[in-house]
């Protein structure tokens, strides 16, 4: 499980609104700036609030491994291997429709690559809204505990 600590910035209706801190994860990751968190120190996360926060508290913010590598699958490999499958079958299949292999190869390849968004999409909107791929408040640190 992936956990960090935070600091709640503020509360907005049932939304804590956690500032959290790069951490040891961030420093030793082999693909720093490629997960979108660019090079900010800072990060703000929008979590739902089920413990009655309030602003300044400090708290520990999870994520279970398990569910960002299922993520990084689909987001990733799923697309690559569709598009290198259109790629493959373009080249065997060209001749078949009279097309010249390249073109029929660089068509289903494209075809291949772009096809999973729309499903992706769709999982996205659910996976927002689901406690399995969001980030969870797991505990309310003390008052003198300083990230």
């Amino acid at each position: 499980m992936l956990t960090e600590l935070g600091l709640v910035e503020r509360v907005e209706r049932d939304k804590a609104i956690i500032l959290i801190s790069r951490g040891g994860h961030c420093e030793a990751c082999t693909e720093k700036g490629t997960c979108g968190m660019g090079t900010a120190k800072e990060y703000r996360i929008e979590i739902k609030n089920n413990l009655g926060l309030k602003g300044g508290e400090r708290v520990e913010v999870s994520l279970p491994t398990g569910s960002v590598l299922w993520l990084v699958f689909l987001v990733y490999l799923i697309p690559v291997l569709l598009m290198l499958t259109g790629a493959g079958l373009g080249y065997l299949l060209a001749g078949d429709f009279g097309m010249d292999q390249t073109k029929a190869s660089i068509l289903l390849a494209l075809l291949g690559l772009l096809l999973p968004f729309i499903p992706l999409r769709i999982l996205d909107k659910r996976a927002r809204n689901s406690p399995k791929y969001s980030p969870q408040i797991t505990k309310v640190m003390p008052p003198s505990c300083n990230i």
